[in-house]
């Protein structure tokens, strides 16, 4: 799972038959994840809004998620993050 922010929502009023009904969202990752882009779009089932900390996952699991391996996603919202806490030594 990738953390990132959301900055934005994506509408479309043709697309693919299978993403009908997906909320798309633009999320900016943390840097420290993804070496080759700075933001995905993903697909969401969890209420996102512009501006929460959200886990993303890629791969096959958005399609999972999505409830149907042939949706053309590759990165999902899996959850909204209220916290994140980071022990040091």
């Amino acid at each position: 799972m990738i953390l990132g922010t959301v900055t934005g929502h994506l509408w479309g009023t043709r697309k693919c038959a299978r993403l009908t009904g997906k909320k798309l969202l633009f999320v900016r990752l943390e840097r420290s994840y993804n070496h080759y882009a700075d933001h995905v779009v993903a697909i969401d089932d969890v209420g996102a809004e512009i501006g929460q900390q959200v886990l993303i996952c890629m791969g096959a699991p958005p399609r999972w998620i999505a409830g149907d391996t042939r949706v053309p996603v590759n990165a999902a919202v899996a959850a909204i993050v209220d916290e994140v806490v980071v022990e040091t030594t």
